[in-house]
């Protein structure tokens, strides 16, 4: 993001905004600590609040950061409303993919360091919260691989590769995730103490 008239005011008016709803959003660390940056965007993404979560991906796009799991993140939340779950179950949810997005701040994007930063969630929960904690990485995962994969094939169209489909949809994308999932997935005995 560079330092425009502009762009300064946006940063300065989603501080504001956010502060209402997420506390105090340091706005120089947003420029220089990708990782804090990332953590305050998700936390502001997953608010109640649209003028909020508006923001945050404005900020967000101009910031290039998290875009691909706040897209997950925001796909599966919608898909728990969708399944009319309980609000506690949306709020637990949310609440653990803020950590789950942490875990994963920069790691590669395959099923081993997507175990490794589910392991890293599951060592910050109580005992009670395991098995929701699992249950949750288990049915985010497909979501987290499709934006992935969307915007790696994305990125790497190009016209040389004349047999790459232009109409890829993320139904598909989605779908094919799925016949890789077994390989990677975890068993709820492996986190056993």
């Amino acid at each position: 993001m560079s330092l425009s008239n502009e762009n300064i005011v946006l940063l300065s008016k989603y501080a504001l905004k956010a502060k209402i709803h997420i506390w105090v959003v340091k706005i120089k660390a947003m420029f220089t600590n990708p990782r804090y940056a990332s953590n305050i965007l998700i936390k502001a993404g997953l608010s109640d609040n649209q003028e909020l979560v508006d923001l945050t991906k404005m900020v967000s796009r101009e910031l290039n950061v998290n875009l691909i799991e706040m897209a997950a993140i925001e796909a599966y939340i919608q898909y728990l409303y969708e399944k009319k779950l309980s609000i506690n179950t949306v709020w637990d949810s949310k609440f653990y993919l803020i950590i789950l997005a942490h875990c994963l701040y920069e790691l590669s994007v395959d099923g081993k360091s997507y175990r490794e930063a589910v392991e890293a969630l599951i060592l910050q929960t109580n005992i009670e919260e395991q098995a929701f904690c699992i249950i949750l990485a288990r049915k985010f995962y497909p979501f987290w691989i499709c934006e992935h994969s969307a915007s790696i094939k994305y990125e790497n169209k190009d016209k040389s590769r004349p047999n790459v489909q232009e109409n890829e949809t993320p139904d598909r994308i989605f779908s094919d995730s799925w016949t890789t999932i077994e390989l990677e997935f975890f068993q709820t005995a492996s986190f056993s103490p």
